[in-house]
């Protein structure tokens, strides 16, 4: 329809000024939004008040819901509209005045004078109130449907998932409650089953639940121990390793706090347990080390067969290891007396101590990988393929008796060229070098002098107890006349901490035995008793915590201790957390491995 809109003002001087517009709709809407036909302010006035519109019956006007205007003077939310009818809101007129021709209604529009333009700010404001919904229907309709969408359906589907039925299309189950996506390995074995974790509504995930699948993982504190203490029932597994962070964050929560805020009070809070008082990395406030050893215990010399090994834990400075061997490191890597036979070089660290798998231990050391390719077990230097058998004392003496009784019973071989490998020290009896023994007695008697005397030379003179501790009992039987003590040695001295050997082995400019010797004073062990291990001091040239981790002076300050040998001048310290160097779930402990 065409409305013509006549808007009427009284200017300055009194004169009534009137601007006509001319508007073609369907419907003239009325109130204080911008696009409204008729654009009217105030506090009275809603955003979408009224609309005015024209049918076969004539013209009306009605109010959206709630709204009321004043109809020649009368409230109302509708009514029919003649020519001359007033219609009155908050102070402004509107009139129906006859329209000229080419026009389907006329409006006189007389806006309220009192009105400022601070009203027309107010006009792009959203209020609840100038709508249909008021703010107090809004909130229990949001608070309805909150409760709908985020808590009922969800708490529902919580039992078709337990049934192991899938959630209907389209709604909301409690995933809706994630607060954020799981690490790959939660994943991976919950999937999309909250309940695998959640067992217990509005719970926090409880530690029965994670020891379903972690059944191996042991506690921090054993159970008779934590009796001993005041701890209390300990932690939640949740309150260390925290969920729903995505893989982009690290699922154990690295707060030294954690740790610190027991061991800092080891005193009042472990009791008769004796714990030493750890506040951080740095000196005086972390412990010397202590060092896991294995002793033989109970091995009187007539009852080697009754002993045992034992574990003992004690501080490193001063300690000790019972391997029972002879071994010196200060002469296998001197290369004027020692060399490989590969390529006559000096011995390296590498040559006998090979990384694990792990990146943090040591292959163990056997006679087989680690000696063999320097050192011959052959006894005799006319048959130098004739190896005894390594660890088997008694099965030695036997093969010695054998081979001595075959060689006399049967004719000499031909004198054959030495080895190039090490036999144990040689003795200089021109016959036994060029493999000839000489007897006058019977050949059975012979046979039996010659196996009595290289059994006691490999015992009791120049062969195993080379590199063994060999107890003679004296007994009349030569079988059971030697043994040998038995040998472990140390696999893993520090169970309770880590050491990842692959990331040191460049140490500053150093890299290859004088890494190594940063660390291990080997060159100056003359024993295989020697633990050749560092203490925290040297430790402490590389790392300290986090508030500490800037640069060093080129000494310990609190010990003196000197840096790597290469490097001048201050350098960089790495700053370590307590989790860098220690697990709080305990593993099985591999303290030794068998020789």
């Amino acid at each position: 329809m065409e409305v013509l809109l006549r808007y009427l003002r009284q200017n300055q001087s009194g004169a009534i000024e009137f601007l006509d517009t001319a508007v073609a709709t369907d419907e003239i809407t009325i109130g204080s939004a911008a696009d409204s036909t008729v654009q009217l302010l105030g506090r009275a006035v809603a955003n979408k008040h009224a609309e005015i519109r024209q049918s076969t019956s004539g013209l009306s006007i009605a109010c959206r819901r709630g709204n009321r205007v004043e109809i020649n003077g009368q409230r109302c939310a509708s009514q029919r509209l003649a020519v001359g009818d007033t219609i009155g809101l908050d102070g402004h007129r509107l009139v129906v005045i006859e329209p000229p021709v080419g026009f389907d209604v006329a409006i006189e529009v007389r806006p309220d004078a009192s009105v400022n333009a601070s009203e027309f700010e107010a006009a792009f404001v959203t209020d609840l109130d100038r709508t249909w919904l008021s703010r107090r229907k809004a909130s229990w309709f949001l608070l309805a449907a909150t409760l709908l969408v985020g808590l009922a359906i969800p708490l529902s589907m919580i039992s078709l998932h337990r049934d192991g039925r899938a959630t209907p299309f389209a709604l909301p189950d409690d995933r809706l409650w994630s607060s954020g996506p799981l690490s790959a390995a939660h994943a991976h074995a919950a999937g999309a089953r909250c309940e695998a974790c959640h067992q217990q509504l509005f719970l926090h995930v409880q530690d029965p639940a994670c020891m379903e699948c972690h059944k191996n993982t042991r506690g921090h504190i054993s159970k008779e121990h934590r009796a001993l203490t005041r701890l209390g029932d300990g932690q939640r597994c949740g309150e260390c390793h925290a969920e729903h962070r995505g893989d982009a964050e690290p699922l154990m929560v690295e707060d030294d706090q954690l740790c610190v805020g027991c061991h800092a009070e080891s005193g009042r809070l472990f009791g008769s347990i004796k714990v030493q008082k750890v506040t951080d990395f740095a000196p005086q406030q972390h412990p010397a080390f202590s060092v896991a050893l294995q002793k033989l215990t109970g091995a009187a010399e007539l009852a080697l067969v009754d002993s045992k090994w034992v574990s003992l834990r004690v501080p490193l400075t001063g300690a000790h290891e019972q391997s029972n061997l002879k071994f010196s490191h200060k002469q296998h890597l001197d290369g004027r007396k020692v060399t490989r036979l590969s390529d006559s070089g000096a011995l390296k660290c590498a040559d006998c101590h090979l990384l694990a798998a792990d990146g943090e231990h040591f292959q163990p050391l056997s006679m087989a990988k680690s000696c063999s390719g320097c050192h011959t077990l052959a006894f005799d230097v006319s048959a130098p393929n004739r190896q005894l058998p390594h660890g088997k004392p008694v099965d030695a003496m036997l093969m010695i008796e054998d081979y001595f009784t075959r060689k006399y019973f049967d004719p000499p071989p031909a004198p054959v060229r030495l080895p190039e490998r090490r036999l144990p020290d040689l003795d200089r009896d021109p016959a036994r070098q060029m493999g000839v023994d000489v007897c006058t007695g019977a050949t059975t008697v012979c046979a039996r002098q010659r196996a009595a005397r290289e059994i006691e030379k490999q015992f009791n003179g120049s062969g195993c107890v080379s590199c063994h501790v060999v107890v003679d009992t004296k007994d009349p039987d030569i079988h059971e006349r030697f043994q040998v003590t038995p040998v472990r040695l140390g696999y893993d001295y520090f169970p309770r901490a880590r050491f990842p050997h692959k990331t040191h082995e460049i140490q500053g400019k150093l890299t290859g035995d004088a890494a190594c010797e940063s660390c291990h004073a080997s060159r100056k062990s003359e024993h295989a008793t020697d633990l050749l291990l560092p203490d925290v001091d040297t430790c402490f040239r590389c790392h300290r915590d986090r508030a500490g981790a800037k640069f060093a002076p080129a000494t310990s300050v609190s010990t003196g201790v000197a840096k790597p040998p290469g490097d001048n001048g201050p350098q960089k310290i790495v700053s370590l957390r307590c989790i860098s160097c220690h697990a709080y779930h305990p593993t099985a402990r591999i303290i030794q491995r068998h020789y």
